[in-house]
């Protein structure tokens, strides 16, 4: 049994499939949205869908949230 709860992950897997095709990524570009959010649980779902589909435009925002994150000084988000 994993300890993280995946169901609430099942919508937005299935909405990315059928938008992944549409023009211009159109659901790439609300992950990368996403991945900016100020709210955790949008940059975790976001961050989940990234990974498992693999989806490379989104690097730019990546790249700019693990700045961001970077100069952040708050618990739990310290990387060395």
């Amino acid at each position: 049994m994993s300890i993280v709860d995946t169901k609430p992950f099942m919508l937005p897997a299935a909405r990315h499939r059928t938008f992944a095709h549409k023009p211009q990524g159109m659901a790439d570009q609300v992950l990368a949205e996403w991945i900016l959010s100020d709210k955790e649980e949008l940059r975790f779902v976001a961050m989940v869908l990234i990974k498992n589909f693999h989806i490379v435009s989104t690097l730019p925002a990546l790249r700019e949230l693990a700045i961001r994150l970077e100069s952040i000084k708050t618990p739990g988000l310290h990387m060395s």
